[in-house]
């Protein structure tokens, strides 16, 4: 096995061979690797006393062994270095060796040519009566040339300090997070993922896409530890006809725990497997003619038919009821915790957005599935695309920024009406920030919290029947939001969402205001949003009804659109007497949000996104309420305000990649507002307008917000 392979290497090659350490350079021919150091410092022959760390290397030719950083006495830990392999004829390269209770860690190989016994990412070596540390986040990518063995993160032990095999009961050093990737040339002697002695070898990955393979394949092993959680994946086109898969080993025998086979496409040929106890099997439309894995041998699979097989379908696939999908086809199934015949109906995901019943059979050779019924949405992951953050209409001209000026204002209108004669037109800026919770249908909701910010100026124009305000505007909004998004239809589970907006957007607004306190707004904004949003909560695979049988998994995407948004605002201000205004209003709020096309990500399929198109939204909100504004002082003022409140939003669709549409109903309800407010208004000595606004929401939209604004006249 590959202990024994390694051992061989070390002792037969490391006292005479020349040694090359990585230190930032780059060696093009053989004639620079010598056995001393004339040719600078990217060679050195003794290896006990040279560490390095964090280095980078190119090699293009030479022969001998190649060491990123380390050596097999030290004990310092060997961690950060790359090697970056072009050619030549090697007996072995190693990213990171340490000893003695050092650590090998994070080291990076590239094999893109040569002729190499052996490859291991990251090295420990273990003596008798010592330490040993771990090996864990080394990576070895093969691209090109004929490689022996290749290891991702190894624990081994020396001969040339141990003059026999000894108990290696002491070295409990584990592997870990070591991952290998080939994507072309020729591994001849088998891969492992991460291999321990008395330790633990868990979360190695071994990935296979291209190229040819032969020998053992194994995740993780430990010769008396445990072996767990480990991966292969393999693709097509990748040669595997001379190859047998282990996704646990421990000695020689195999372990099946939380170890999973990953097969993609079909037409893939290899001896055997072991030690797996879940295979997804990621199928497309080649798969309805040819298998997706054709064994020789008799594998043995963890678990039962139900527990161990999950299939997933390519979002570009084009099944149908009724279709059968080839799987799995072998000389004899064996189950480790049921019969080699068995049935069972499984969940089908087609992307992160559709599904199919899928019934699967064994014959105890084969394993085939049958496609049932279409389910359109297995869960409710993505929120009505409505704008998070829910901009309230402009309130640079609200009825608290600027009084109604009939002939019985008085003294307060003669205060504003000088500040406009002097200084003829204000700039503002305006701040505040609110959190809303508002149903969205069917006992779902959304959270927001957003901040939002104007800048502009005002210019006033008077006329026959009263005065002219307008102002170009500027508006930017960020927030965040958090969504429930009901329970998934196949096992009932709850599903939250979160993410972040924001928005910018220009236009204009208007308003008039005639000498009897009859006032008309208006307004008309252009702009942008971007929002993100991701969830946990997905469930994929599992059978439908069985509480925990799916897995859950992240999604996320990006989405952004053009944006529209008005208004018009009515309403007649009355004194009611020396220090009180009633203001009755009504508002209509209009907001389209344009559709939008998103790619969505998921972690059970990161190379394989799936895409969605958003369809348009249109928002109309109208309100009807008053505010009674009281003044407290010549400067200061209080306002207390009632509303009622009606929102409607149109019904949306989304359209996925297979041409399917998920559609959504609008929300729409009803909401009552209280407000409570205190402003400090412009006077003859200063300019400013200070107004502190706080509302609570009941009904459809729930919540409370708080809104400071400030604004400057010059």
């Amino acid at each position: 096995m590959f202990k024994q392979k390694w051992r061989r290497l070390l002792a037969t090659s490391l006292a005479t061979t020349s040694f090359i350490f990585g230190s930032g350079g780059t060696i093009h021919a053989a004639t620079d690797i010598k056995p001393d150091n004339s040719s600078g410092n990217n060679i050195e022959a003794n290896a006990g006393s040279y560490t390095l760390n964090g280095t980078t290397t190119t090699i293009s030719d030479g022969y001998g062994f190649v060491y990123g950083g380390g050596n097999e006495t030290s004990s310092a830990n060997s961690f950060n270095n790359r090697l970056n392999i072009f050619g030549g004829t090697f007996s072995g390269i190693f990213g990171g060796m340490s000893a003695l209770g050092g650590s090998a860690y994070n080291n990076y190989i590239t094999i893109n040519d040569g002729i190499i016994t052996g490859v291991v990412g990251g090295l420990t070596i273990w003596h008798s009566g010592w330490d040993v540390g771990n090996v864990y986040g080394n990576m070895v990518v093969i691209n090109g040339g004929t490689i022996g063995n290749v290891s991702g993160g190894e624990i081994g032990y020396s001969s040339l300090t141990d003059s026999s095999q000894v108990n290696t009961s002491g070295a409990s050093g584990d592997a870990y997070n070591n991952q290998v990737i080939i994507t072309g040339g020729k591994v001849t002697n088998g891969i492992i993922g991460g291999s321990a002695l008395s330790g633990n070898a868990y979360g190695n990955s071994i990935e296979i896409s291209g190229g040819a393979v032969s020998g053992e394949i194994i995740g993780g092993k430990s010769e008396s530890g445990s072996a767990y959680g480990n991966t292969i994946t393999i693709r097509s086109p990748a040669d595997l006809s001379g190859t047998t898969f282990w996704g646990g080993m421990i000695g020689s025998s195999p372990s099946y725990t939380n170890n999973t086979l990953n097969v993609y496409g079909a037409g893939l040929s290899a001896q055997n497997i072991s030690g797996f106890d879940k295979i997804n099997f990621h199928v497309d439309d080649s798969n309805l003619s040819d298998f997706a894995l054709k064994l020789s041998g008799s594998p043995t699979i963890g678990g039962n038919l139900e527990q161990s097989i999950d299939v997933y379908a390519n979002p570009d696939s084009n099944f149908s009821s009724g279709q059968k999908i080839n799987l799995l086809s072998s000389n004899g199934i064996n189950f480790t915790n049921g019969s080699s015949v068995d049935t069972a109906t499984k969940v089908m995901n087609k992307g992160a957005y559709g599904a199919y019943d899928l019934n699967l059979n064994s014959d105890g050779s084969n394993i085939i599935g049958t496609i049932a019924e279409k389910v359109a949405e297995p869960n409710p992951v993505f929120p009505t695309p409505q704008p998070p953050i829910r901009m309230e209409a402009p309130t640079i001209f609200s009825e608290a920024a600027i009084d109604f000026e009939d002939d019985d204002l008085g003294e307060l209108a003669d205060d504003i009406k000088e500040v406009y004669e002097q200084h003829g037109f204000e700039v503002f800026f305006s701040a505040g920030g609110y959190r809303l919770k508002t149903k969205t249908g069917d006992g779902t909701w959304i959270r927001t919290s957003s901040s939002n910010y104007d800048l502009g100026f005002a210019r006033t124009f008077n006329t026959a029947s009263g005065k002219l305000y307008v102002a170009p505007v500027i508006e930017y909004g960020k927030g965040r939001f958090d969504a429930y998004l009901g329970r998934g239809k196949l096992w009932g589970q709850d599903v939250y969402g979160r993410g972040d907006t924001k928005y910018v957007a220009g236009g204009i607004v208007a308003r008039k205001i005639n000498k009897k306190g009859f006032y008309v707004e208006a307004s008309a904004r252009g702009g942008k949003t971007e929002s993100n949003f991701s969830s946990s909560d997905y469930a994929f695979g599992g059978k439908r009804g069985v509480p925990n049988s799916y897995e859950l998994h992240h999604v996320s995407y990006n989405a952004d659109s053009p944006i529209f948004i008005s208004h018009v605002r009515v309403g007649q201000a009355k004194r009611l007497n020396k220090n009180n205004i009633l203001d009755v209003y009504g508002l209509c709020f209009y907001m389209r949000q344009w559709g939008t096309d998103t790619t969505v990500y998921n972690t059970y399929r990161p190379d394989k996104p799936d895409h969605l198109d958003f369809s348009a939204v249109n928002s109309a909100r109208l309100r009807l309420g008053y505010r009674l504004t009281t003044r407290t002082s010549k400067i200061s003022r209080i306002y207390t305000g009632l509303a009622f409140q009606y929102e409607h939003n149109s019904s949306y669709f989304t359209t996925t990649d297979d041409g399917s549409e998920l559609h959504g109903d609008g929300a729409r309800g009803s909401s009552g507002m209280l407000e409570l407010g205190w402003q400090i208004k412009p006077s003859r000595n200063h300019p400013w307008l200070v107004d502190i606004n706080a509302q609570g929401w009941l009904g459809y939209q729930r919540g409370s917000s708080i809104m400071a604004k400030m604004k400057k006249s010059f």
